[in-house]
C-alpha cells in the first residue's frame, strides 16, 4: 500500500491518496470541511488502478496543486480524477466558461500547506523526490531514452492524441514543457530551451518517485 498526502504546519490533511496494489484500488482523502467541531479524514474519490503494481518497476506519484481547492493526483501515469466542472474566466470584457478539475472539498487549502509526506509498506519503497512551483520530473528520467513519453504522458495534452496519450485536464502541465534530448541521442539536452533550472539544478507540482 502506498500513501501521500499534503499537509498544514499543525499535521492537519488537506488533500491525500491512497494506493491499495493487492486490490487494484485508489481513494483520494479529505478532511471533511462539514465538521466545524474536529477534524475527521474521509475519503472523496475512489476507483480501479489502471494497471498492476509489479514488484521490481519503478512507480511514481504526483500531486498537481492549481489552487487551494482545486487539486488532484497522478499514479504511474493515470490521472486519479474522472469528473470536470466548467468555471467562469473573464477576458478582457468578455466571461467565458473553461472546463477544469473538480474543486476538492477540504476544510483546509493547499495555501495553508507545510509538509508533504508519502510512505509505503511492503516492497514498495520511495527512492527519489522532486518538487517546482510549475514544473517537475525526476532525476532517473533524465538518464533513460522515454524521459520525454514518460513526461508527456502525465501532462495535459490531449487524452485523444496516439499511440501514448496525456492526461487531459487532469495533467501535471502543458505537454511543451517535457525535456529535451541532444540532437535526438539518448543523452539530456543541456539546453532546455522551455525549462528553466533553479540553483539547485531542480526544475521550478510536487512527485515523487520509488521502486518495488
Amino acid at each position: 500500500q502506498i500513501k501521500a498526502g499534503y499537509y498544514t504546519a499543525d499535521q492537519k490533511l488537506i488533500f491525500g491518496v491512497t494506493i491499495d496494489c493487492g486490490k487494484k484500488k485508489w481513494s483520494t482523502q479529505v478532511t471533511d470541511p462539514e465538521n466545524k467541531d474536529k477534524d475527521h479524514v474521509k475519503n472523496s474519490l475512489s476507483g480501479d488502478l489502471a494497471g498492476e503494481c509489479k514488484s521490481g518497476e519503478i512507480f511514481d506519484i504526483w500531486l498537481k496543486i492549481h489552487q487551494p481547492k482545486m487539486m488532484s493526483w497522478i499514479f504511474n501515469g493515470q490521472g486519479l480524477q474522472f469528473k470536470t466542472r466548467k468555471t467562469p474566466f473573464r477576458h478582457g470584457q468578455t466571461t467565458i466558461y473553461r472546463e477544469r478539475p473538480l474543486e476538492i472539498l477540504t476544510k483546509y487549502g493547499s495555501n495553508k500547506a507545510k509538509f508533504f509526506k508519502a510512505k509505503a509498506t511492503g516492497v514498495a519503497k520511495f527512492t527519489e523526490a522532486s518538487w517546482g512551483q510549475c514544473i517537475t520530473w525526476l532525476g532517473r528520467w533524465q538518464r533513460i531514452v522515454r524521459c520525454p513519453i514518460v513526461v508527456q504522458a502525465r501532462s495535459k495534452m490531449s487524452q485523444d492524441v496516439k499511440p501514448i496519450p496525456g492526461l487531459g485536464h487532469f495533467g501535471a502541465d502543458m505537454q511543451i514543457f517535457a525535456p529535451t534530448c541532444f540532437l535526438g541521442s539518448k543523452y539530456y539536452d543541456w539546453l532546455q530551451q522551455s525549462i528553466h533550472l533553479t540553483d539547485n539544478h531542480k526544475a521550478d507540482r510536487t512527485a515523487a518517485a520509488s521502486t518495488w
